[in-house]
This record gives structure tokens, sequence and C-alpha cells, in this order.
């Protein structure tokens, strides 16, 4: 996989976190365009930290990364066995006797694999830190959250994206790329192997990217099994570009596979992928490149959030069409509070708008029991969140109006089913 280099006005910083280690990716002005992989020893020439912690023994002292490894090994520390599986549980950690919160354990193993990054920057120059994991669900974004607020690193500059995010910015960033034509992953480790397509639907621009999985099996690292297995997934897809990855790809044993992959495709093999797609994925995020493509997984909103009315953040406003969401954004992470100026009191109306703004919901909060006042004499906070995966909430507080109409401090909730509406709007556009 090709080193790219690039304008770059911002300080961007790639990091994944795997089962078994993480990788660190920084670009920078200083960098002069290049993307640099992090090593932990510049003596060394590979750039992958093991996710390992060592205890010593009978002494609050820790290690990380190889060090962790070898003070287990000569019997001077204690590794914490499966650190992975336990910030996935959210687990304790039992060493000597004594339990450790693993969200303490995980905040001081990336405070010391970040602070490699201090060769290049201080982290307070970072603009933006996507943390690249396998999988994203409701507990882990959470916990991550929980772990940020103990890092130099702003929260507002971190960003949370899996393993099919960061593989759709990488691809869509490369040269010898065309996602129309498809883009196949295939990541095979520790015996699993997964076959993953990229596609772009629709006819819209930017373009709208989505990942498929085509294949998740366990198998042995026989040829002839793999060139089986991966006929049967090109039966099914004929992408232009093919991605390896992972530890069982490292030995050339595969070679009638490889052939086979190679007709009429171009082929690619690195370890670096889904760091270097989390660093282009902050870049885009930051408007500090643009790969014409926007990703869409099952963790974003897929429509837009807009309400009628005059938006009090802005000097001057007209009552006018006020952006509460835009469509490109995770759940997780889709949350903003406006203050308007409503129509009228009897209801506030929230509209959500398809992708290509042809349908719209409108959503209409009833304002009961609002007390009487004067026409445009009333100012609402409106928020619009999800509680957890498909569940929104349109929440509006009573402001008051100074000292005229003091605030009551009443809420009024609406909730929506994201799932059903994404397919009421979005019909056709996919």
């Amino acid at each position: 996989m090709k080193k790219q280099n690039c304008h770059c006005t911002k300080v961007c910083v790639g990091y994944e976190l795997g089962e078994e280690y993480c990788q660190i990716n920084i670009i920078s002005p200083d960098t002069q365009g290049e993307i640099i992989s992090v090593k932990p020893n510049f003596n060394e020439e590979s750039i992958r930290i093991p996710f390992a912690l060592a205890k010593r023994k009978g002494v609050e002292q820790w290690y990380y990364g190889k060090e962790a490894l070898q003070k287990a090994e000569t019997g001077e520390g204690i590794l914490v066995e499966g650190v992975y599986d336990h910030m996935m549980e959210q687990s304790m950690v039992l060493i000597e006797e004594k339990e450790y919160d693993i969200q303490l354990l995980l905040i001081m193993y990336l405070k010391k694999t970040l602070s490699l990054l201090l060769h290049y920057v201080s982290l307070e120059q970072i603009d933006g830190c996507a943390f690249v994991v396998p999988k994203l669900d409701k507990k882990v974004v959470y916990m991550w959250q929980k772990v940020l607020s103990s890092l130099i690193i702003q929260k507002e500059k971190c960003f949370f994206i899996s393993y099919e995010e960061a593989f759709a910015y990488y691809a869509a960033f490369q040269e010898e790329v065309q996602v129309e034509r498809g883009v196949l992953l295939l990541d095979y480790n520790k015996g699993l192997l997964t076959a993953k397509l990229l596609e772009a639907r629709g006819n819209t621009q930017p373009k709208l990217l989505t990942v498929k999985e085509l294949c998740l099996q366990e198998i042995e690292a026989d040829d002839e099994k793999f060139l089986e297995c991966f006929r049967m997934i090109f039966a099914e897809c004929r992408p232009s570009v093919v991605y390896l990855t992972g530890d069982g790809f490292e030995h050339r044993w595969y070679d009638k596979s490889l052939k086979f992959l190679c007709q009429g495709r171009r082929v690619f093999k690195g370890q670096n992928l889904y760091g270097t797609g989390g660093l282009w994925y902050v870049m885009q995020r930051l408007q500090d490149a643009d790969s014409g493509c926007i990703y869409f997984g099952e963790e974003h909103i897929k429509m837009n959030f807009v309400i009628q009315a005059r938006n009090l953040g802005k000097r001057n406003s007209k009552e006018q069409e006020v952006e509460l969401l835009s469509a490109d954004l995770h759940w997780y992470e889709a949350k903003k509070t406006v203050e308007v100026i409503p129509q009228n009191y009897e209801a506030v109306e929230v509209t959500a708008k398809s992708l290509d703004g042809k349908n719209q919901q409108v959503f209409q909060v009833k304002l009961k029991d609002f007390p009487v006042r004067e026409k445009k004499a009333t100012r609402l906070e409106l928020t619009v969140y999800f509680r957890e995966k498909g569940i929104g909430v349109i929440e509006i507080r009573d402001l008051g109006f100074g000292e005229i109409y003091p605030a009551t401090g009443k809420i009024w909730q609406e909730g929506f089913d994201l799932q059903l509406v994404e397919e009421k709007l979005n019909d056709g556009v996919w």
C-alpha cells in the first residue's frame, strides 16, 4: 500500500486499536504532507505496538507494549491476560489479589502510546484524532467517551470509527481506485477470513459508499481451500481492486489464490490500512482533504434535520431553515442544541430530509399547556439527539423571554424510530 503526499494544513492522527496491537499514523504541515507511521522504537522496523499491559510483581509499576511482553516472559511482570476482551466487556482485572479498573488501565496504555507522537507534535497541537476499532457498539462508545476525558487531546477533537469505515475512506483516497467498480477487502487474522465489498450507491455527489460483508468464516491457511473460497466470493462480485490485510497473509503460502486474485484486478497487501484510513477520515472531517465520497454504515444517520425558525445563535437572524443535524454524523455524536423563536406556541415542527432532498418527514412536538404569551415573545431551546442506536429524541425547553416572560423550565419530548424514517425517506436514493 503506497504512501501518499498531499497538501496538509492541520495535524491529523489515525490511531488503530485492534485485539493484539495498536498502530499510529500522523500527518501535519511539518511532515510536508507525508503520512508518517509512528514507531515505538526508532531502531525497529515494526510500526506495531502490542496491546499489552503488565504489572511489576509486588510494585505498582506498569509496562506496556513490547516491554510488557518481555517482562512477563522473564517473570518480572504479570501480564494482563485478554486485555482487549476486558476492554470490550468493561470488566475488572484481578492481579495479585487486587482489582484494577480496565478503563484506568486503558487510559494508561493510551497515554503511553500517544506520547510517541511527541517526537512530531505536542498533543495540544492535534486538530483531530480518529480512534479506529474493529467494531462499535453503545458500550464501547460510552466507554471511550469516559476514557477521553482523561486524555490531553480535547474530546471535541476525537472521533471513533469502525474498521469498515476506515477501509472505506482508505480506498476512497487511493488514486488507483474507482469506487464505482467496487473494492474488495480480504482480512485474514487468527484463522478467521473476512471479505467485505465497498460499493458506491446511487448517482449523487458526493458519492455514497456502503460496505457489505460477503464472507466471515474460520479457515486454515491452505492454498487450495482459499482458492475455492475466493471463487465463491467472486461469484458474488467483480471488484476492480483487492486489498489483503491481516497477519495470515504475511507469508507467501497462497500462490495459487494470489494468481487467481490478480486476474484482471489490481491487488495490494499491507498491515496499515485501518490506521491510515482513520487518518484520511479525520482530514476529510476537518475539510483538509476531500475524497468526493461519504461513507454510510450502520452507525450513521442518513438524513438531515432542520427547523424553520429564527436562530438566536446568529445576529439579526430572520426566519429561515436552521440545520440541526447533518446526514454524515454517527448516531452517538449526533447532538445539537439551538435557541429559536418559534412560529407558534401550539407545536414545533422539525423536518427530516432525505439525502437527495426530495423526500421529507415532519415531526410535531406539541407544546401542551404552554403559557399564554404574545407572538414572538418566547425563546425555546431545541435539542435533537439519539438515546441509543436507532432511537432519536427531539427535546424542547422553555427559556422564557427575559423579565417579561420568565422561563418555566417546562420540557417537551418526542421520540422517533430512525430506521423506519430512513426507509421511508431514502427509498430510491440507494
